[in-house]
């Protein structure tokens, strides 16, 4: 059904479902979908398979949306029952408010005359922000001498986060804060473990580009990612100038997640790729696009590591390595890449990719 939205506003649809024995309970879904393609919303319900009446949050941003259309239910049902009742949306105040340089709150009359905080209303702050999904936003809470005029209507200006999935959310990439920690963890690392190699685990950046900092920029988000890892490759060989440096593929990889129309993303992530110096090795996991990707960073002088198996067939990983061979890929290695903790396929994987078991010992020739 189609609904009419004001753009750049935080949105609150709540619902109530019961399921009987329903097989496609974890792929229940509330789609807000644009005209130009685009999902407003990621949030998993947590919908279990047999439930009484159970209400459910989402919570959105509209965007620069004036209209979506509402999509509720589940693509692969095959057996059981589920009801939905109850759908109700609204706009919502203060949640998930974030209060950092890059995210300003502004507090203004209806003649767009500013208060200011502390003086007419105490510091705004979000005690639940670490929550996903819905809860009750926090309050402006008026000061005893307020200039704000009792039952005045205000305008409110703020930032907030956003929960992809159960609950994924992305860091700030240009919070000066953020390199702090980053660096700080790079030594910690290296004091406890003395490794010889690091993996940065940039990987399905789902939100970016809209903070005060990413607009002031005027850089895309593709540039911005392209300046954060040369500062983390940075780091990396600030506390250990012999460790080798690995990445994962996809936020770097114009035939995978370095384009533009990302998720929630403001603008591309082309150009990402700028910032990633050859001796850095990709751990590439898309054996679809195996034919396009792995030419494209050969020819920009990476190595490449294969994140095959993710819980299926454990004998395409010979696909994959005689692909490489056969294009002249030069290969770091593969790796068994399991989302389950699923290791009894771990002997027929080392099988098909090199002629036999798992001994813990690499390879010399990579594979």
């Amino acid at each position: 059904m189609p609904i009419n939205l004001t753009p750049f506003r935080q949105y609150h649809l709540s619902l109530w479902i019961k399921t009987d024995g329903f097989n496609a309970a974890n792929n229940t879904r509330v789609q807000l979908l644009t005209e130009d393609g685009r999902s407003l919303n990621y949030a998993d319900l947590r919908v279990r398979d047999t439930q009484d009446w159970t209400q459910h949050h989402v919570v959105f941003n509209s965007l620069n949306y004036e209209q979506a259309r509402l999509y509720i239910g589940t693509w692969s049902g095959r057996d059981g029952t589920m009801w939905v009742d109850g759908v109700t949306l609204d706009e919502v105040g203060l949640l998930h408010v974030l209060r950092r340089d890059g995210c300003p709150l502004v507090v203004a009359s209806e003649d767009d005359e500013p208060y200011e905080e502390g003086r007419d209303f105490e510091r705004v702050e979000d005690p639940d922000l670490a929550r996903t999904g819905y809860h009750d936003p926090p309050l402006i809470v008026l000061t005893p001498d307020s200039r704000i005029r009792d039952g005045e209507r205000v305008n409110v200006s703020y930032y907030h986060a956003l929960h992809v999935y159960s609950s994924q959310r992305s860091a700030s990439l240009l919070e000066p804060e953020v390199y702090t920690l980053l660096q700080d963890q790079a030594q910690r690392v290296n004091d406890l473990f003395h490794p010889t190699a690091f993996m940065m685990n940039h990987d399905e950046i789902r939100t970016g580009g809209w903070d005060a900092l990413d607009v002031a920029s005027g850089r895309t988000p593709g540039e911005v990612l392209a300046e954060n890892v040369r500062r983390c490759e940075q780091f990396l060989r600030d506390v250990n100038p012999d460790a080798r440096l690995y990445v994962w593929n996809d936020m770097f990889d114009p035939h995978h997640n370095a384009r533009d129309n990302y998720y929630l993303v403001n603008g591309t992530w082309e150009g990402s790729w700028e910032g990633l110096s050859p001796e850095t090795i990709i751990v590439n996991w898309y054996y679809g696009k195996r034919l396009d990707n792995m030419p494209w960073f050969a020819e920009r002088r990476h190595k490449q590591l294969m994140a095959g198996y993710y819980d299926g067939d454990p004998t395409r990983i010979k696909t994959w390595i005689d692909d490489a061979r056969r294009l002249n890929i030069p290969l770091d290695g593969v790796m068994y890449t399991t989302w389950e903790r699923k290791y009894d396929d771990l002997e027929a994987f080392a099988e098909a990719g090199w002629g036999g078991k798992p001994t813990g010992e690499s390879k010399e020739d990579g594979r």
